[in-house]
């Protein structure tokens, strides 16, 4: 089963740890430091996202406070104006998210499935434990 970011989270309910996957990349002789680096970018996206929700309750926030002073008659101009700033802030951020995501799931796709622990590790071919011989006699 291919891995996913979930694997790469500390508290992630993904089949494997983080350990397990640097482990995992070392037998392969990959770079270890892709774990890092999904994590933080990874951090960096969920913390967009936490934002980008901010950014819209704020927005609804405004959008009934406009209601509530057209109702009364009153002047809605400074709220109706941090609403279009505000429409840009998100707009700004759902790029910015989408951007981390992809490039989230580009380097994931990198990575190896987790090598078994039975699997032998060596640095060439020719030391390659042979672990099963199967010949065929005519």
């Amino acid at each position: 089963m291919p891995l996913g970011v979930e694997d790469f989270r500390t508290a992630g309910k993904g089949q494997h740890t983080p350990d397990q996957v640097r482990e995992s990349q070392r037998k392969r002789g990959a770079s270890v430091e892709i774990v890092d680096k999904i994590q933080a970018l990874d951090i960096q996206w969920r913390e967009s996202i936490f934002e980008g929700d901010n950014l819209r309750k704020e927005d609804n926030s405004l959008s009934k406070e406009i209601g509530i002073l057209n109702k009364q008659g009153k002047d809605s101009t400074e709220p109706y104006n941090k609403v279009k700033a505000l429409k840009q802030k998100i707009a700004d951020n759902e790029l910015k998210t989408k951007a981390l995501l992809e490039n989230i799931q580009q380097l994931v796709s990198t990575v190896g499935n987790i090598v078994e622990e039975s699997v032998p590790v060596s640095n060439n071919e020719a030391d390659n434990l042979v672990v099963w011989l199967h010949m065929i006699q005519q």
